[in-house]
């Protein structure tokens, strides 16, 4: 099965009017408990074992990533246009969202905090475009 196959016309009806960065954490809980019968378990970065995990989440993600690129056709070499399979890109992107999700969870940054969190880095960001930095 792929994405092209899939109807989520109940889905859409379903998490209409809600939160999406809620419910996407909400999908991949879900997700999770059915494929590993478990809940997400968290992650104590100041620990050796939690550091290990916590790199296994980077490197799924980072995986994910790579196989997006590796979709592009383009090369340092090839000197011609080709066409890529967008989907494909949003899809390995999509995937990559996953694990990020997961590794939140684990690292106890749900939605809110993720949020708020990403606001106080785009005003330092900001403050940086703004001063030259």
């Amino acid at each position: 099965m792929n994405i092209l196959n899939v109807d989520i016309s109940k889905e859409l009806r379903e998490f209409e009017g809600k939160d999406k960065l809620d419910s996407l954490f909400e999908l991949q809980k879900t997700l999770h408990k059915m494929f590993y019968n478990t809940e997400i378990k968290k992650i104590n970065i100041q620990t050796k074992q939690g550091q290990e995990e916590f790199k296994k989440y980077l490197y799924c993600i980072a995986e994910e990533i790579f196989e997006a690129g590796n979709v592009c056709k383009s090369r340092q070499w090839v000197k011609t246009e080709s066409e890529i399979n967008e989907l494909h890109v949003q899809e390995e992107i999509c995937d990559a969202l996953g694990f990020f999700v997961i590794l939140c969870m684990s690292l106890n940054i749900d939605p809110k905090k993720l949020f708020v969190m990403f606001l106080k880095k785009w005003k330092v960001n900001e403050f940086r475009v703004r001063s030259n930095y």
